[in-house]
């Protein structure tokens, strides 16, 4: 967790400035100033995906309402 957290402290601010400015210089075909929004938002979704699959694989590892696990 810690590593992905420094991953992500070091290379979110690059991605997204360079979004930033890809998007919002003068001699870009496309002006769009919330490229770096829209960037954040699909790194998001994303990311929901190894999160549902961990969630899912790990259903029966939680404790019922009686105290038992499993199905």
């Amino acid at each position: 967790s810690a590593s992905l957290n420094s991953f992500a402290m070091i290379f979110g601010p690059i991605l997204m400035s360079g979004a930033l400015f890809y998007f919002t210089r003068p001699e870009s075909s496309i002006h769009f100033a919330g490229a770096a929004f829209l960037l954040a938002a699909i790194l998001t979704a994303v990311s929901l995906i190894p999160f549902q699959r961990g969630v899912i694989a790990n259903r029966g590892a939680l404790p019922d309402d009686d105290g038992t696990t499993g199905p």
